[in-house]
């Protein structure tokens, strides 16, 4: 029994006064009412206190399922119908017409111990381990179903959208289809036709231009679909004289990218009457700024890649923020045909690992070999920065199938030849079961020479714990030794090497499965060893400079100490936020300062050119600012608005901050337009429905690396098995208060009777 409400109780106490009365009356009649309204007073408020018994708990399990559906533009209005034989099906939308960041809608979906059934074409999805990593942290599982998409081509065209004459421009039409079949495209330049071709996927013309002004560029893919908007792209290029540019610095490769499209005077120093140039390229810091103010302020631009900061830059000093040098670490996977199914385990975890440090500390040197009783290496330490080391890593995933006995000892000591000296970790791997004829012999793993007869003398059980354990002892102090174990652990199992033994030596650890090497590694890392290394990528997409350039990952060293000041705009940045790339707007100049690369920018003129070539355009801005005309249309895609803007008050155009003009304009039919009949802008289909079809590669990534597989629509209950129950409880509870109000009535009625047939009242 139970009281619901049990300081009610206390209403008990107001019997007290009653008691009393009734113990010092001494007629029998008035001491019968007083017990009769003593037990009145005493059952109210029993009643009160609302007391229950619980009669009876329900344990009820149903099966569910979490249908996420997408349902952007991109799936062609596809759908579905979800029927599984005693499952709950609960349907979500995770996009819906232009909206599909599928990404944080698939992460803000997921529930502990859930099931979850998807449909998309998971178009959007940059980084598919981020969901992966959520999904198995909440121990969910996903499932996806791919209706057929009906037959729909779409095309698309880039390029550069200002150019100089003479200058060799290449625009690509690209094909994105649900079929995947060659299509016919055609690409016109000013209304004549300059190429046509089957293709699959693309489609490039080369162009010249000789006049100045705008040229048009249409390409068109042949398709009888459902949506005829999108098998035409449109694109104006504005061809205008070369910018005036000037270099401040040694002349280098930066200056040799730029020639073609600019007109470049090169001085080793800030010279006097600088306000001819567009922009300024400054690569190092000169002594005062003093000059550059009112040229900025008076609307031309500044490129900055030296490596100390000024106060007309978007960027100040800073600390330092590196907690600890980048380490070098040294793992090792044991692929003997012990480990089983475990194997696919540690392989995952590997993956897992390393794709953390390269986010966290891209500068690591790494290193991945694979062992049963010999070694599979992988090439020498390399940093995670580098991007085609870190894919050849991954490959171990599939490249190492499981074989042989482990041998801990060959596995230790060919992890210690590879720091060759240096700090590092070493990360085994391993069940640390003992090879089962004993060990390895003696002649195999002797650092000595071995005596005549040890060639065929094999190390017992206890010599080759032992000599494990020696290995371990003669670690150097600034190398730490982890030791993963890959099998369930039993502590009375006597073919293993003792955990404790090799946990007690010092600099090494032990975890006792791949989840505690998951949860605690990551305070258990020495230092040093690694390079100097990060990975610059994209900060702020929505940028003119970033917004077109394809994800960045270009690893840079020796970044200088600054951080990009509060007014400032970070555009790309290490895996630290430290900034690679900072823009401001210095009065109606712009200022964009490099703060990686060097003063010629060879990492990301090398790998990602674009991302430069925007910077100095985005510096110079508006190439007929020097005429006299300033005044900039982008073109946009439906259902957006085009952008217009001026540094100089014109008609329809309204103040906005910084000194800057603004409006916005609808078209209202796709192609070609003109704003104030002389800028020419495009206006193109909505773009869902450009990228097309099933990302086949990461539906089944996200597929196996959360448990659960691609489904045909006949194979739905299939899954029912696999599906996780919920479990609910209904618990009743019968009140005892309607009882006790019933009781407390009839002894109060019982006790005013008495009274009357007594004449006490």
């Amino acid at each position: 029994m139970i009281l619901q409400n049990p300081l009610m109780v206390l209403l008990a106490l107001l019997s007290l006064p009653l008691i009393v009365r009734a113990y010092r009356t001494e007629e029998l009649q008035w001491k019968i009412v007083g017990v009769l309204n003593i037990a009145t007073v005493i059952l109210l408020s029993l009643a009160a206190a609302s007391p229950a018994v619980q009669t009876q708990v329900d344990t009820v399990s149903d099966k569910e399922v979490v249908y996420l559906t997408d349902n952007s533009n991109s799936m062609l209005n596809t759908s579905e119908q979800i029927d599984i034989e005693g499952v709950s099906v609960q349907e979500k939308i995770i996009g819906s017409g232009n909206s599909s960041n599928l990404e944080s809608s698939l992460i803000n979906s997921v529930r502990r111990n859930q099931t979850y059934l998807v449909k998309s074409d998971m178009r959007g999805i940059d980084d598919p381990q981020r969901i992966i990593d959520v999904y198995e942290n909440h121990n969910s599982s996903m499932y996806f179903v791919k209706p057929k998409l009906p037959e729909e081509t779409s095309i698309s065209l880039k390029g550069p959208s200002t150019t100089v004459p003479g200058a060799e421009n290449s625009f690509t039409a690209t094909v994105s289809s649900t079929d995947n079949l060659q299509k016919e495209v055609t690409v016109f330049i000013d209304g004549e036709e300059v190429a046509s071709k089957e293709v699959r996927e693309d489609l490039t013309v080369n162009q010249e231009f000789t006049d100045k002004g705008y040229h048009r560029i249409e390409a068109r893919v042949k398709s009888d679909d459902r949506h005829s908007s999108n098998n035409r792209y449109y694109k104006s290029v504005r061809v205008v004289e070369k910018p005036e540019l000037l270099i401040v610095g040694e002349s280098g490769r930066l200056q040799e990218k730029l020639s073609e499209f600019y007109d470049i005077t090169r001085d080793t120093s800030l010279p006097e009457g600088i306000s001819e140039y567009h922009a300024v390229v400054l690569k190092k810091k000169i002594a005062s700024s003093e000059q550059l103010d009112p040229y900025l302020i008076e609307g031309n631009g500044l490129v900055y890649t030296g490596d100390e900061p000024m106060d007309i830059l978007p960027v100040e000093p800073a600390e330092d923020r590196r907690s600890t040098s980048n380490p070098k670490i040294i793992i090792g996977i044991d692929i003997s045909e012990g480990i089983g199914q475990n194997l696919k385990k540690s392989k995952n975890y590997s993956t897992r690992f390393l794709a953390g440090l390269k986010q966290e500390l891209p500068g690591t040197q790494v290193g991945v070999f694979a062992y049963n009783s010999s070694v599979i290496s992988f090439g020498e330490p390399e940093p995670l920065a580098n991007e085609s080391f870190y894919r050849r890593m991954l490959s171990i995933r599939s490249n190492v199938p499981p074989n042989g006995v482990a041998y801990q000892i060959r596995a230790l000591r060919h992890a210690k030849d590879i720091l060759k000296g240096s700090p590092g970790n070493i990360v085994l791997m391993t069940d640390l079961e003992i090879p089962g004829d004993g060990g390895i012999k003696r002649k195999d793993l002797s650092q000595l020479s071995p005596s005549p007869d040890s060639g065929i003398q094999l190390y017992s059980r206890p010599e080759y714990v032992s000599t494990f354990l020696d290995e371990v002892s003669s670690l150097r102090e600034n190398v730490r030794l982890h030791t993963v174990i890959t099998n369930k652990v039993d502590d009375a199992y006597s073919d293993r090497i003792g955990l404790e033994k090799i946990d007690s030596l010092g600099g090494s650890f032990v975890y006792r499965d791949l989840e505690d090497f998951e949860e605690k590694i990551g305070t258990r890392i020495q230092g040093g060893g690694g390079s100097d290394q990060s990975i610059v990528s994209i900060y702020d997409e929505n940028h003119f400079i970033t917004k077109d350039v394809d994800r960045v990952s270009v690893p840079v060293s020796g970044l200088a100490k600054v951080d990009t000041r509060d007014t400032a705009h970070k555009l790309l940045a290490t895996s630290r936020n430290r900034p690679a790339l900072s823009t401001w707007r210095y009065g109606l100049g712009r200022v964009a300062a490099y703060s990686a690369g060097g003063p010629d920018l060879e990492g990301f003129l090398s790998q990602e050119p674009k991302a430069v070539s925007n910077s100095i355009s985005w510096a110079v801005g508006d190439r007929l600012r020097k005429d006299n005309i300033s005044l900039e249309v982008d073109s946009a895609r439906y259902p957006d608005k085009v952008e217009v803007s001026s540094d100089r008050k014109l008609d329809s155009l309204t103040r906005k901050a910084g000194g800057i003009y603004e409006t916005e304009v609808k078209p209202e039919s796709l192609g070609f337009h003109k704003y104030r009949n002389r800028h020419v802008y495009t206006y193109n289909y909505d773009s869902e429905l450009e990228n097309l079809g099933y990302r086949d590669d990461i539906i089944e990534d996200l597929a196996q690396q959360t448990g659960g597989r691609v489904l045909k629509a006949q194979d739905l209950n299939s899954i029912k098995p696999e599906i996780t129950s919920s479990t609910s409880k209904t618990v009743d509870y019968r009140s005892f208060t309607p009882y006790l109000l019933i009781v407390a009535l009839i002894l109060f009625l019982g006790q005013v009777g008495y009274r009357k047939r007594r004449g006490l009242i």
